[in-house]
């Protein structure tokens, strides 16, 4: 059942979250930008991976190793 209101399920909303939880961890905290694709999935609440990729890019529409390498690119043009 969608809501009205946010206009998505609660599985929705709640992998929404995940997604945003460690794209927060990403940004704040660099050392997560070293953790595998399968940690990240881990750290985030999913046990499967396959689904951690399929939300994430859902969300950002980018994959977990496109957006890692776009920090990685952001963090040396910064220096």
């Amino acid at each position: 059942i969608r809501d009205s209101y946010l206009n998505m399920t609660f599985v929705e909303y709640n992998n929404r979250l995940r997604i945003n939880s460690i794209v927060l961890k990403l940004k704040r905290k660099k050392h997560f930008r070293n953790y595998t694709i399968d940690a990240l999935a881990h750290e985030s609440g999913y046990k499967s991976v396959t689904s951690f990729n399929y939300n994430f890019k859902k969300f950002l529409k980018v994959t977990p190793s496109q957006y890692l390498e776009e920090l990685k690119r952001d963090q040396i043009e910064y220096q």
